[in-house]
């Protein structure tokens, strides 16, 4: 569970870049599930998370939220003990996304 590797990235001609591979959001969602079964082993009821893996490591805003919000949505219905989940979000065009994602599937 929470020794689960997340994203990493390589240095490729000076710049930052995320290597691009099979599995990564399965990865990716993997470390919202690991984060939310924490919480819940450790009787937290909200929790606060950033966009993981947004940041230097590159991976795509639109991409990272979508795997984000369909992963705690699924996992919070799976483990019942959360009661509010919020995403950090670290500039304004972030938080559109994740407020256009969340109001998308909140029907």
């Amino acid at each position: 569970m929470a020794s689960e590797q997340c994203l990493g990235a390589g240095d490729v001609g000076g710049e930052r870049a995320v290597a691009r591979e099979a599995g990564e959001a399965e990865r990716l969602a993997s470390c919202y599930r690991c984060s939310l079964e924490l919480a819940v082993a450790n009787d937290l009821v909200t929790l606060a998370i950033p966009s993981i893996s947004t940041g230097i490591y590159g991976y795509p805003i639109e991409q990272a939220a979508e795997v984000a919000v369909s992963t705690v949505r699924a996992s919070v219905r799976e483990l019942g003990r959360l009661r509010e989940v919020v995403f950090c979000c670290f500039s304004p065009g972030d938080l559109r996304v994740y407020e256009r994602l969340l109001g998308e599937t909140a029907a």
